[in-house]
């Protein structure tokens, strides 16, 4: 029978180090944290302690110890002080420089999106952003390939990463992360329930338009664009 934290939600967990164990599943393949925290030896107790955010009752954070934590490092591949710092924001160094990294929060890149070529080749790339800014979305990045989104307002260029937001499918003009039936991702934009490029000079037959049909999956909303030349 399963346990109550075995039941509950990823996105449900508020904890301050949630988003790294989301994306070190994602990495891993592997679907659920009791699976997850076997394959690194974690102590699940600890790993679900950190995950909810529980505290203390006067609120202070629950902490694991410190050989939990290096080992924690080790399974989502960040380093032990940034991790410290994000436990312990007014620790001594949180106003250096590097804080403004540790208010961050990782997002995986799991492979490329065609903005032309459907694309699914591999990358395994993590960007930060914004505590605040990722709170409330389920963000997963893409690795934009192809030039059919070069048009428009905000165009995407080749080599930009695109940041989406699955707990959002996007409305009509929403440019979107989209799987195609054979299996290759794609970005652009909705128009109606077709899929569409922005960029007026690319004409590759059959990638231009998408016909709904075609399209197997809606990954979600393009909620930022982070441009490969900054």
């Amino acid at each position: 029978m399963k346990t109550t934290a075995e039941r509950e939600q990823l996105k449900d967990l508020r904890g301050p180090l949630t988003a790294y164990v989301v994306n070190a599943m994602r990495r891993d393949n592997i679907p659920t944290v009791k699976e997850w925290a076997a394959h690194h030896g974690l102590a699940r107790p600890t790993l679900y302690t950190l995950l909810r955010g529980r505290a203390t009752a006067t609120g202070v954070l629950v902490k694991p110890s410190l050989d939990f934590l290096k080992a924690f490092s080790d399974a989502v591949r960040a380093p032990l002080h940034e991790l410290l710092y994000i436990l312990e924001p007014d620790a001594l160094g949180a106003g250096t420089a590097f804080s403004d990294q540790v208010r961050k929060v990782p997002v995986y890149i799991p492979g490329r999106v065609g903005a032309g070529p459907l694309q699914s080749s591999p990358t395994d790339q993590t960007v930060y952003v914004e505590a605040e800014f990722a709170q409330g979305k389920d963000l997963i990045g893409f690795l934009v390939q192809g030039n059919s989104m070069e048009g428009g307002r905000r165009p995407i260029f080749d080599g930009d990463i695109v940041l989406v937001n699955r707990n959002d499918l996007g409305t009509n003009g929403s440019v979107v992360v989209a799987r195609i039936e054979d299996d290759g991702y794609v970005c652009k934009k909705l128009r109606d329930t077709f899929l569409v490029s922005t960029n007026p000079e690319f004409t590759e037959p059959g990638m231009t338009i998408i016909s709904p049909d075609r399209i197997a999956q809606i990954v979600g909303r393009v909620v930022r664009v982070i441009s490969a030349v900054d």
